[in-house]
């Protein structure tokens, strides 16, 4: 999965109590947080690039980490927690020359029982250059992703293929899905549909016909869109777990 995300002027999240409207929203393109309590991200940019990771899955609450990579001409690496508007923790780093311009740079965040840290490359724990514990760990909901400052925009590569796992549970997501598809199946009721997702390895969910049974399995990898269509339904996958759906509002 890659994602471009474009400058958004000379933000300062220090002082912006609603710094996270302006998040692009991961789990809009099938990413969810991990069982794992982990995420790994490839990023390419000039100027300051920001992961959140946010007690809500759509990413509106007060209560927040935030890791910012490259700031200040790509050398140092901040982080903060905020909580009901109010900063709980802020700090910086530097000399860490983390982004470039014309190459991507691995990263990997972890937050398993408050334990934050954060290094470079896609091994969990390998290259560590950050770590502090929260004495009261949030419960990650959704992650989102920004760049800021000097016209710069920043490209995003993820490998979330590993994450479109059937669990058995799906949630409806809207009417048709505006997205690519797989396959396309009749079928004679919408439970065959259902089995036909799990067993594909790229299908995230489906959109199903009530009047001709039509079933259409949806590809991962792209950003979750529906339009409206009072015969067809469709249903998205349940990740990595039974309250891991992803949020289609």
């Amino acid at each position: 999965m890659e994602i471009t995300t474009t400058d958004h002027g000379q933000l300062y999240g220090l002082e912006d109590p609603t710094i996270f409207l302006y998040y692009t929203r991961l789990s809009a393109y099938g990413i969810v947080p991990s069982s794992g309590q982990y995420i790994i991200v490839n990023i390419k940019s000039c100027g300051d690039a920001f992961v959140l990771l946010s007690a809500s899955p759509n990413l509106v609450s007060e209560i927040f980490y935030e890791f910012g990579f490259g700031v200040s001409s790509g050398l140092i690496f901040s982080f903060r927690r905020k909580s009901g508007g109010s900063l709980n923790t802020y700090t910086e780093q530097s000399g860490h020359n983390l982004l470039n311009c014309i190459e991507y740079r691995p990263f990997w965040i972890s937050w398993n029982s408050g334990d934050i840290r954060v290094g470079k490359g896609n091994a969990i724990n390998s290259g560590r250059f950050y770590q502090w514990k929260d004495p009261n760990p949030i419960s990650i909901e959704g992650v989102g992703i920004m760049s800021v400052h000097y016209g710069s925009t920043a490209d995003w590569k993820f490998n979330n293929s590993g994450n479109i796992e059937a669990n058995g549970r799906y949630t409806k997501c809207g009417d048709r899905a505006d997205m690519q598809s797989v396959a396309t199946w009749k079928v004679k009721h919408r439970f065959a549909c259902t089995v036909k997702c799990n067993t594909h390895g790229n299908c995230i969910g489906y959109s199903y016909n009530n009047k001709t049974t039509d079933c259409v399995l949806i590809a991962g990898n792209q950003m979750i869109k529906s339009i409206d269509d009072n015969d067809w339904v469709f249903y998205i996958k349940c990740l990595e777990g039974a309250h891991r759906c992803i949020y289609c509002g």
